[in-house]
């Protein structure tokens, strides 16, 4: 089966994301799922940027699925998913963009199949440092998952893996992540945490309804992984957090075969 591979946040890193895109492309993975803080910003520099990442995967013939995160042009994102080109005439439900030849980004919701594995794309998360951005310059309130998000994305039911931005609750999360959760090192004010509590709930009710046999993640900018079992679920689900750019575990290799045992 295919070989994927996943990518955690690069914040606009270009280097750091031209560097791990001639890694991957040597390697026979053509896909990578990007968890998001990709680099989806407004102005010149965001252009110039992904016209860059572009160039780099056409070279190496790779394709960049983008479940956004928080910090990334949300009000681009909502407007063109507004359009009713950008839905399907069907459901309605939006649709992937393509924002290049490679590189495209999934609502929150969207479910595809990769060789036989199902994927769910659940984006977006609280911005802890809001207090100190703009609203429509580098910060917008539409990175916060909204609860008629999470009724959509779990009517689908159960998925082989969840993709998403933010990490579930303390019960479920990675050891690491739950340690900075608990000291709060930066110091972020409580109505900021309170706010990121809220994104973390969402993302913790779409996990455990849609009882993945592994969940991905960024956001927190550490590499850890742990293995939990949820309530009522004969499989145990393996929950991974991916590290940030110029950081470890910032890339992570996945043989589809792997995740559902014959």
């Amino acid at each position: 089966m295919e070989q994927v591979v996943f990518a955690g946040d690069w914040h606009g890193n270009l280097p750091w994301a031209t560097s791990r895109l001639q890694s991957i492309g040597s390697s026979r993975a053509t896909t990578i799922l990007h968890v998001g803080d990709f680099g989806i910003w407004p102005g010149s520099s965001g252009k110039r940027y992904l016209q860059a990442v572009e160039n780099t995967c056409a070279r190496y013939d790779l394709n960049i699925m983008i479940t956004p995160g928080n910090h990334e042009d949300w009000a681009r994102l909502t407007t063109l998913w507004a359009n009713p080109k950008r839905r399907d005439p069907g459901t309605g439900e939006a649709l992937p963009l393509r924002l290049t030849d490679h590189v495209q980004v999934l609502p929150r919701g969207h479910r595809f199949t990769i060789d036989e594995t199902t994927f769910l794309s659940f984006g977006g998360a609280a911005s802890v440092d809001r207090h100190l951005r703009t609203e429509g310059l580098d910060w917008w309130p539409e990175e916060m998952p909204s609860e008629t998000d999470v009724e959509s994305a779990v009517v689908g039911g159960p998925v082989d893996v969840l993709i998403t931005h933010d990490t579930p609750e303390s019960e479920w999360c990675v050891p690491a992540v739950r340690e900075t959760l608990a000291r709060n090192p930066h110091g972020w004010p409580q109505d900021s945490l309170a706010w990121a509590a809220v994104s973390q709930s969402r993302v913790n009710r779409v996990f455990e309804a849609v009882r993945p046999r592994l969940l991905v993640h960024g956001h927190h900018h550490v590499w850890d992984d742990r293995g939990v079992q949820l309530p009522g679920v004969a499989h145990q689900t393996r929950v991974v957090s991916l590290g940030a750019d110029g950081e470890p575990g910032n890339v992570w290799r996945l043989d589809l075969d792997t995740v559902v045992p014959a």
